[in-house]
């Protein structure tokens, strides 16, 4: 794991990089909202990072689900990677995130995305929107689903807190 205070994005971020053979084969970035100036893993896996001033995270393995999204999505308001953010999305309106160019399927799709909704997605996204450019054969666990809809709404509540 590697903290960043400076970097891709804006530098909140934590750095899960794959070693093999001595080299770095996959890095998978986990945005934090905070920097991060040091961290240290505890003896049950969970990482505590702190930010140099005021704020201590602490980070648990069971967060990490969400990590395989990360590779095309943020989640971070209206901060887009290859696929729109993801702040917002359980509850929100579909394919309305700000300067994001939807697939026309996503946009004629159209609704809310309830938790049901989005596990419907999740579990087959070419089945559920026909057309849709999410590259992706979906997640056959109802548990892992499960796991990245209430992190996806624990995200948005986190940045609406932070926002107030």
């Amino acid at each position: 794991m590697v903290g960043s205070k400076t970097g891709a994005g804006n530098g909140k971020s934590l750095y899960r990089v794959r070693v093999r053979e001595g080299g770095a084969v996959v890095v998978e970035r986990l945005e934090l909202g905070e920097w991060i100036e040091d961290l240290v893993e505890l003896p049950d896996g969970r990482l505590v990072l702190w930010n140099g001033r005021n704020t201590i995270q602490v980070v648990e393995a069971g967060n990490q689900i969400f990590s395989a999204c990360i590779g095309c999505h943020a989640v971070r308001k209206e901060v887009h990677g290859v696929g729109p953010d993801l702040v917002g999305v359980v509850g929100g309106k579909v394919a309305t995130h700000k300067n994001y160019d939807y697939s026309k399927a996503m946009a004629q799709f159209g609704g809310t995305w309830t938790p049901e909704r989005l596990d419907k997605f999740l579990t087959d996204p070419q089945a559920t929107v026909p057309g849709t450019t999410m590259d992706f054969e979906g997640i056959a666990d109802p548990e892992t689903r499960r796991k990245i809809v209430e992190y996806l709404e624990e995200m948005t509540q986190h940045w609406k807190d932070t926002k107030r």
